[in-house]
């Protein structure tokens, strides 16, 4: 029987990089996922992003860091455990008036 505590999920190589193919289908699954997740005060938790979509951790925060994530509307940003920010709307730029 095979000891879960030895098998090890993460890549051995630490400059390991998902195929650009591989990172597309796991941001389509993150953006689906974030529309699905309850928002607090226009924020969503990395918990509650990876119970959602079962992806592992450190690959959600990859997948942040490395592709440009499309945000419900009712999403302001998405923060890691530590409050660090994975992502944010960006504010629209001002319109001008009419003279």
């Amino acid at each position: 029987m095979v000891d879960l505590k030895d098998i090890d999920t993460q890549p051995l190589d630490p400059n390991f990089i998902y195929l650009p193919e591989a990172q597309a289908k796991y941001q389509k699954a993150i953006e689906v996922s974030l529309r699905d997740i309850p928002v607090i005060n226009g924020v969503i938790d990395l918990d509650s992003l990876w119970l959602e979509c079962a992806l592992p951790k450190d690959l959600i925060i990859e997948i942040f860091k490395t592709r440009e994530i499309e945000l419900p509307l009712n999403v302001e940003k998405v923060i890691a455990n530590k409050g660090q920010v994975l992502a944010e709307r960006k504010a629209a730029p001002p319109e001008e008036q009419p003279l």
